[in-house]
């Protein structure tokens, strides 16, 4: 078994996919699978010819349907028995050469991230929360989630036109429904701004989501 499985999707940035690969081949830490998940069919041939120049273990899904960072919980839930952990990574992510070694100190069975929040009313006013502290809420942009978490079916329960909240939902379910922690980790890494960000344009619908999973009786 392999200790960590690394969910990155190609969707808005395939441009910044060479970045991500070159990184994680820099890792010092070794006992990492990469999961390559391509949302847009279109870019097939271009994740197939970037994907050649790189010795790394690594399995590409090419998807019909675009579920948005949505699918690489799908993913996970086929690749459960293959590993300890799940960590998923963003393609605007720029870390170094420690990240894996960095999390692999600090695996434990509470989900954990590069950054989390603690809510004061809606999505957008949260309070930010310092390393190894407790929280509502990490992003999902660098986060891991043991696999006893994700074996929880209701994980892929999640109403598709809140794709875009797939780490709001996997904070619920973990710290809700089955009583997981959620907390910081303390790992460096930061995201490369560039534009192409849709989370902005979800405002509305993260804050009615937060809502509906408040109204399901997460204490947050």
């Amino acid at each position: 078994m392999t200790t960590l499985g690394i969910l990155s999707c190609v969707w808005q940035r395939p441009e910044r996919l060479p970045y991500t690969l070159d990184q994680l081949a820099a890792q010092d830490y070794d006992d990492w699978h990469l999961y390559l998940i391509n949302n847009n069919p279109e870019l097939k041939n271009l994740v197939k010819k970037t994907i050649k120049k790189y010795d790394i273990p690594m399995t590409v899904i090419h998807n019909a349907t675009n579920h948005g960072p949505f699918a690489r919980w799908e993913v996970a839930s086929q690749y459960i028995d293959e590993h300890e952990y799940f960590m998923t990574l963003d393609d605007d992510v720029n870390f170094k050469e420690d990240l894996l070694s960095s999390w692999s100190a600090q695996f434990s069975d509470e989900v954990m991230g590069w950054n989390g929040f603690k809510f004061q009313s809606d999505y957008w006013h949260r309070e930010q929360v310092g390393p190894y502290e407790a929280c509502h809420y990490v992003w999902g942009s660098n986060m891991v989630v043991p696999a006893d978490v994700l074996r929880d079916p209701r994980i892929l329960e999640l109403d598709k036109q809140y794709v875009q909240c797939d780490d709001l939902w996997v904070c619920y379910v973990a710290n809700h429904l089955q009583g997981v922690g959620i907390r910081r980790g303390n790992v460096y890494c930061y995201i490369n701004q560039d534009g192409k960000d849709t989370y902005p344009g979800q405002h509305r619908h993260k804050v009615l989501f937060l809502e509906s999973l408040r109204r399901e009786g997460w204490r947050v």
